[in-house]
C-alpha cells in the first residue's frame, strides 16, 4: 500500500466515522430517528452492506424496530428471545455470522445474508442487537467493526432499558454531594459492558463566568485507564490536565472543549507516549459532557511507517538505476519516471509525466508498442519489446522495455490498470545483432560460392583425369608386350596415382558439401540407417570374418545422408584397421545426453579391437590429408575422419574409443 492511498483512505474513514457520530450526537433528534439515520450511514458507506437493523426485546420476543431500508424487514417479523440469548459473544464484540446463531437466520425474508451484528446490553441484560445484512464474502470487516462499535456504544447508552421510551433522554445537574447522576450512571455501566476500545466521559469545569476551563473524569473503560496509566477508580472525579498535563499544549483540551460549544465531533490521530502507541481519537458531544473513544490503531501505523520505509529505498534503488524505471497508466501517462530518463533520453522526468507511450516512438514501431501493452493489460502476463525512441536531440536510441501490470492487492494503490515499465538502452545489442546477421548473410553466401567452386573444380579436376586413366588403360591394353616391366611398371603407378586422385577430388567434394551444406533436419533411424551400412559392407565384414555387436539405437534430429556416411565411414575403419591377431569386433551403441546448454544431445559409440593409435596424435587424425600409416599398409586419402569430424566427433585408445 503506498502513503498515498494510506492518507487517501484514513481521511475518507476520517469523514464517515465524523458523520456518524455528528448523527449521533443531534440531541434535538429522537433516539430512534437517530438510530435509522445511522443505519444508513454505514450500509452505505461499507461496500457489501444492503440493509441494517436494530432488534428491540420485548416481552420475551424481539422484533426489528428500526430498519434501513424501510422495507428491509416485515413489521409483523417476531423471533424468540431464546435465540438471541444462546449468542456466546461478550458485550461489546461485533460478531460474526459465525459466531452464533441470531446472525445465522435472523428473519427468511431478510435481504441477503446476515453479516455483522453487535448486541446491546444495559444495567438489567441484554435488551436488543444491531444488525446487518449482505454479502458476507464482499463485506470490508475492519471497516464495518469499527462503524457498528461507534454505533453500538451510543445504542447501548441511549437505548439502554430505561430509555426505550421514543423521547430523548434528560440530562439532570449534577447533584451537589458529588454522587454521579443518572445519565453519568447509564453511560458508565452500558458502555463499561460493551465497548472493547478505549473510552472515557468528561464533565466540563466552568468558571463562574461559565468558561470552561477544565473537564473532569466521569468514567473510564479499562483500556482507557491503561492507556493513562492509571487505575479507574484513581481517574474518576480528578481533573483531566492533572492527569493528562500536556492535553493544553498538544491542543487535545482546545478540542474537547470546542467540540462541547459547536456540537461537532472531533476526530484525531495520536501517539499517547505513556503508552507508547497510536490511536485513533473521536470525540463526540453526550449530553452536557464529551465522550471520547480511543482506537488502537498500532498495527497500521507500522505498517505505513515500513511502507515508507521500503517506498524509500525503493525509490533510492530506482533513482540510481542505469535503467529507467517508470509507472503509467493508460489514461493518465506517466506518473513516476525515474532520473534514468536524462542520460537515455536527454529529458527530465518531469518532461514524461502525463505523457503516454505514444510520445517520442519511432512512427514504424508505435503499433508494436501499443499492441504489447495492450497484450499485457489484457493478459496480465509481462511483455518485451524493443523499439526506437527519440532523444531530445532529435535522434532516435534503441531500447528496450520489459512492462508489466500492477496487481492492486500487492501494490496497495488502488490504481487498477497501472503498469511498471523498466527501459534500458539496447543500441549496442542492436548493431552486434544486426553485424552477426549481415557476416550470417556473407558467411551462407560464402558458403554457397565454395561449394559451387567445389562442384566446378570438381568436374575441371575429373574430366582430366578421366582422359589419363583412359590413356592409361589404353596403353597397357594396347602396349603391354611393347614395354618392359619398368615400363609396366610406370603404367601401373600411373593408373594407381589416376584412381587415388579420383578419391581425393570425391572425398574433398564431400568434405565441402558436409561443411557448407545445411539441410534441415529430419527424424533418422539410427538403427535403419546402420543396417544399410552394414549390408553394403556385407562382403568386407565376411572377409574379415568380423563379429558386430549392435545395441539399441534411437530415433534423433540429423541429416540421414550425413548419419550414413558417419556410420560408413567409422565402421569400415574399424574393419580395415583390425589387428592380425584375432578379428575385428565392432560394438555399436547410443546414448541421450543432457548438453551444457540444457538442449538433448545423442552420444554415439563405435568400439573395435583394431590397432589403436597413440593419443598424442587425436587431433592430428581429424586433420584432411593426414595419415598416421603408409599407403602401403592401409588405403585411403586421409579424408574420411576429417570429414566425419564435422559431426563432432572425438577418439580415445582405450576400448570405448569412438
Amino acid at each position: 500500500m503506498s502513503n498515498r492511498s494510506y492518507r487517501s483512505r484514513t481521511h475518507d474513514e476520517r469523514e464517515v466515522e465524523a458523520r456518524l457520530s455528528h448523527i449521533l450526537a443531534q440531541a434535538s433528534d429522537e433516539p430512534e430517528r437517530r438510530l435509522r439515520r445511522a443505519l444508513r450511514c454505514v450500509v452505505e458507506h461499507v461496500p457489501g452492506l444492503r440493509a441494517g437493523a436494530f432488534f428491540r426485546v420485548t416481552e420475551g420476543t424481539c422484533r426489528a424496530a428500526c430498519t434501513y431500508p424501510d422495507d428491509a424487514l416485515p413489521a409483523s417479523w417476531r423471533s424468540a428471545l431464546d435465540d438471541f440469548d444462546s449468542l456466546t459473544a461478550e458485550p461489546g464484540r461485533v460478531v460474526t455470522a459465525a459466531d452464533g446463531a441470531p446472525l445465522a437466520h435472523p428473519c427468511p425474508e431478510a435481504p441477503g445474508a446476515p453479516c455483522l451484528g453487535m448486541p446491546l446490553d444495559g444495567a438489567s441484560g441484554r435488551f436488543g442487537m444491531l444488525n446487518f445484512f449482505g454479502d458476507p464474502d464482499a463485506v470490508n470487516l475492519e471497516r464495518a467493526n469499527q462503524l457498528i462499535r461507534l454505533m453500538g456504544t451510543w445504542a447501548s447508552a441511549a437505548l439502554t432499558p430505561g430509555e426505550r421510551s421514543n423521547a430523548p433522554p434528560e440530562r439532570t445537574a449534577r447533584p451537589s454531594s458529588g454522587e454521579p447522576h443518572d445519565d453519568a450512571q447509564v453511560l458508565l455501566t452500558s458502555v463499561l459492558n460493551n465497548f472493547t476500545d478505549g473510552i472515557i466521559a468528561l464533565e466540563p469545569v466552568r468558571n463562574e463566568n461559565g468558561r470552561v476551563v477544565d473537564f473532569e473524569w466521569l468514567m473510564a473503560s479499562p483500556p482507557a485507564a491503561d492507556i493513562f496509566g492509571h487505575a479507574e477508580h484513581e481517574l474518576v472525579g480528578t481533573r483531566f490536565t492533572q492527569t493528562n498535563p500536556h492535553a493544553r499544549e498538544t491542543g487535545l483540551f482546545e478540542a474537547y472543549v470546542q467540540v462541547l460549544e459547536s456540537g461537532e465531533p472531533y476526530h484525531n490521530e495520536i501517539y499517547h507516549g505513556n503508552a507508547e502507541r497510536w490511536f485513533t481519537l473521536t470525540a463526540i458531544p453526550f449530553g452536557d459532557g464529551v465522550t471520547v473513544t480511543f482506537h488502537d490503531v498500532t498495527a497500521r501505523k507500522e505498517v505505513e511507517q515500513a511502507l515508507r520505509r521500503s517506498e524509500q529505498r525503493y525509490r533510492f534503488l530506482a533513482e540510481n538505476a542505469t535503467d529507467l524505471i517508470a509507472r503509467l497508466h493508460p489514461d493518465d501517462g506517466y506518473t513516476y519516471v525515474s532520473p534514468a530518463s536524462r542520460s537515455l533520453l536527454g529529458r527530465a522526468p518531469s518532461e514524461l509525466l502525463g505523457q503516454g507511450i505514444d510520445e517520442h516512438v519511432h512512427p514504424d514501431d508505435l503499433m508494436r508498442v501499443r499492441a504489447s501493452y495492450g497484450r499485457v493489460l489484457d493478459t496480465g502476463e509481462p511483455g518485451r519489446i524493443a523499439y526506437r525512441w527519440q532523444h531530445t536531440d532529435g535522434h532516435y536510441v534503441w531500447v528496450e522495455t520489459v512492462v508489466r501490470g500492477v496487481d492492486p492487492s500487492e501494490d496497495g494503490s488502488d490504481d487498477a490498470g497501472a503498469l511498471i515499465a523498466v527501459t534500458r538502452d539496447v543500441a549496442e545489442r542492436i548493431e552486434a545483432e544486426a553485424a552477426l546477421r549481415r557476416i550470417n548473410r556473407q558467411l551462407k553466401q560464402r558458403n554457397q560460392a565454395l561449394q559451387d567452386f567445389a562442384y566446378v573444380a570438381s568436374h575441371d579436376l575429373q574430366e582430366p583425369l578421366r582422359k589419363v586413366r583412359a590413356f592409361a588403360s589404353l596403353l597397357e591394353d594396347e602396349y603391354a608386350d611393347a614395354v618392359d616391366d619398368m615400363g609396366r611398371h610406370y603404367m601401373d603407378r600411373i593408373r594407381d596415382a589416376a584412381e587415388r586422385m579420383s578419391g581425393l577430388i570425391t572425398d574433398l567434394l564431400e568434405f565441402a558439401r558436409v561443411t557448407t551444406k545445411d539441410n534441415p533436419f529430419e527424424d533418422v533411424d539410427l538403427g535403419e540407417v546402420l543396417q544399410d551400412v552394414l549390408a553394403d559392407l556385407e562382403i568386407a565384414i565376411d572377409e574379415t570374418n568380423a563379429t558386430l555387436d549392435v545395441g539399441e539405437l534411437p530415433v534423433i534430429e540429423a541429416d540421414r545422408t550425413q548419419m550414413r556416411q558417419l556410420f560408413q565411414n567409422l565402421v569400415s575403419n574399424a574393419l580395415k584397421f583390425a589387428g592380425d591377431d584375432e578379428p575385428p569386433v565392432v560394438r555399436v551403441s547410443a546414448e541421450r545426453i543432457e548438453a551444457d546448454d540444457a538442449t538433448e544431445r545423442c552420444r554415439i559409440q563405435v568400439e573395435d579391437n583394431g590397432i589403436g593409435f597413440d593419443e598424442k596424435y587425436l587431433d592430428r587424425i581429424f586433420t584432411p590429408f593426414k595419415r598416421l600409416h603408409g599407403r602401403s599398409a592401409y588405403e585411403g586419402t586421409g579424408m574420411g575422419l576429417a570429414i566425419r569430424r564435422e559431426g563432432r566427433e572425438t577418439a580415445t585408445q582405450e576400448p570405448v574409443a569412438a
